[in-house]
């Protein structure tokens, strides 16, 4: 018997009853719902293009509620995110929909899955929401819910049961220009789509900024793929809502600065016509510089918060009027600004930052500005140089035309888009670096974990202690606030309150300065299968050791003093430590 509605009459359906706020229907978004239903039905990947804002989530959350309403060809839904603050935010978004149509018993539907936190340790709710870095664990044989058991026992953790749901559901790459950044979560990637598309598991990766470069090699890789691209034309709702909108640019649009008092000098000139003001900086450091120097007259938002403070940020942070940010609010993040003032970063990160700014469709107009320094023009130690040095060449050079950065491109070219801008700066990019570094390849050990049955879990970590991460160029390192509990399930429940994810590298380095200070840290280690213990710290330790204690579960944190955390909503979260 089929359903009574298919997903692109539903995805109307949840428009007329607000399920997304007040988010008109799109054009754009019908059409690639009803486009990727035959997609789906073949086993086929799609890749889509739009711009930050159109309401691309509304896809796998459509998705979701057609699995719940009976539609039957895909068995659940994975929506897979870049990062950790976007996982709380989708679902929180989820759940005020399902409320505003009536339905508030949404956690059997909908659940989080991502490092120590299980809400469906399967994959098998009907609706997953999840990190890309616990995805892909999953996908390649090592369910995180059964770390522990797989590390200190015999025990090999039914890896193909998570398997088997992700292989048979729909799997949404949101932001997927972000899972890209690092040259190893580019190859994983990839070859997971690849390794997908054989096996006619439907995917579908949304993106805004990916370079026309990369989706042409996806589809010459992957193949068994199509692009549905946003174009403009008269009488979209979309674009003649963003069309009509003013991206003015402050100060001229670009701005050297020489220090923090320049930065916020720059803030409030902006800040003169009201509304509200986000900065964002590339770094924690330069965050935290900031909002003290504002006397916590905002609302700081940056990765270095326990899991339940930055939870509480996200949903506080509508209610704020001035915001400074590090690039996690870049990606994701349903709010709106009247003025964006950011740090130079690569193009695709501007572009993604300035989605922020005038998101509303009431919004009539927005102010931005890019600030840089030196330490900006070197790329922060975070971006790759020569992109950011492209990007600001280019900037220099359109910064006093007309510009919608909402728009790809703009109807008879009158002024630019944000896609204009984009392919001119990574046509400069390709021809400043080797070739190499702008051609995507497939890596053949994560093809083979993939596709070849006889591979287990602990041949999946051995391989995984040599590469140290399957997404990023460094692997999770997490902070823990205060003393833990001494058996591992109370640990797990005490996670969401006292752990800081951070990376090893960054973790290492924190930690020995506290050490040197005077401050008591140390090792959190696992005692057997079911204890939790501590243990020294020493800062001429290998990194490879603690990298490979990590990777195989014997390692679970630092330990720091609470005295270096200050949480709450006006808190600077992890203390730096100055010299």
């Amino acid at each position: 018997m089929g359903i009574a509605l298919s997903p692109s009459e539903i995805y109307r359906v949840l428009v007329k009853a607000r399920f997304f706020r007040n988010t008109a229907r799109r054009d754009f978004i019908d059409e690639v719902i009803r486009f990727s239903e035959r997609v789906i039905a073949e086993g086929k990947g799609l890749i889509v293009d739009a711009p930050p804002g159109i309401g691309k989530t509304a896809i796998p959350v459509t998705y979701a509620v057609a699995k719940a309403m009976g539609y039957t060809e895909i068995l659940g839904i994975n929506h897979v995110l870049p990062l950790r603050t976007l996982v709380y935010d989708t679902k929180k978004r989820f759940r005020e929909g399902m409320e505003a149509i009536g339905l508030k018993h949404t956690e059997p539907m909908a659940a989080i899955q991502y490092g120590l936190y299980h809400e469906s340790p399967y994959f098998s709710a009907c609706y997953v929401i999840s990190t890309v870095d616990t995805f892909m664990l999953n996908l390649l044989k090592v369910p995180t819910a059964a770390y522990g058991k797989i590390v200190f026992t015999e025990f090999y953790g039914h890896y193909e049961i998570p398997r088997a749901s992700i292989l048979t559901s729909l799997n949404v790459f949101d932001e997927f220009h972000l899972m890209l950044e690092s040259e190893r979560g580019m190859k994983t990637l990839i070859t997971t789509l690849k390794c997908l598309s054989e096996v006619k598991t439907p995917f579908i990766t949304m993106t805004s900024t990916l370079p026309r470069i990369y989706i042409n090699q996806i589809t010459k890789l992957v193949r068994n793929v199509e692009v549905k691209t946003y174009n403009p034309r008269p009488g979209d709702g979309f674009y003649d809502v963003e069309g009509f909108k003013k991206f003015i640019a402050g100060d001229g649009g670009l701005v050297k600065v020489k220090d923090i008092t320049d930065i916020i000098e720059l803030l409030e000139r902006q800040e003169g016509s009201g509304g509200r003001s986000c900065l964002i900086v590339n770094t924690v450091r330069r965050a935290i510089d900031v909002y003290e120097e504002l006397g916590s007259k905002a609302l700081l938002l940056h990765s270095r918060y326990t899991v339940r403070d930055r939870k509480m940020k996200i949903e506080s942070l509508e209610l704020k009027d001035r915001v400074v940010s590090t690039q996690v609010i870049e990606a994701g993040v349903d709010t709106s600004f009247d003025v964006m003032v950011t740090e130079l970063a690569p193009i695709s990160s501007v572009i993604q930052r300035l989605g922020r700014l005038a998101r509303r469709p009431s919004d009539k107009e927005g102010v931005w500005c890019v600030f840089f320094d030196k330490e900006s023009l070197k790329g922060n130690g975070i971006y790759d140089e020569v992109m950011v040095k492209e990007t600001l060449e280019v900037l220099n050079e359109v910064a006093d035309k007309r510009i919608n950065w909402h728009l790809p491109t703009i109807i008879g070219g009158k002024y630019l888009g944000y896609k204009d801008i984009l392919e001119y700066v990574w046509s400069r990019y390709v021809e400043k670096v080797s070739k190499d570094k702008v051609t995507l390849t497939i890596d053949p050990s994560i093809k083979e974990i993939l596709m070849n049955p006889l591979v287990d879990p602990k041949q999946v970590l051995k391989y995984l202690i040599d590469i140290r991460s399957f997404v990023r160029e460094d692997v999770m390192g997490p902070i823990y606030v205060d003393e833990p509990p001494n058996d591992y399930v109370s640990y797990i429940n005490t996670i969401q309150d006292h752990l800081i994810p951070t990376n090893l590298d960054y973790a290492f380095r924190y930690v020995c300065k506290a050490l040197e200070r005077g401050y008591d840290v140390a090792k959190i280690v696992r005692s057997g299968r079911d204890g939790v213990g501590t243990d020294s710290f020493r800062c001429d330790e290998k990194i490879d050791d603690l990298l490979k204690d990590i990777i195989t579960g014997r390692l679970l944190a630092f330990l720091i003093p609470k005295e270096l955390y200050d949480g709450g909503e006006g808190g600077v979260g992890l203390k730096p430590i100055r010299r």
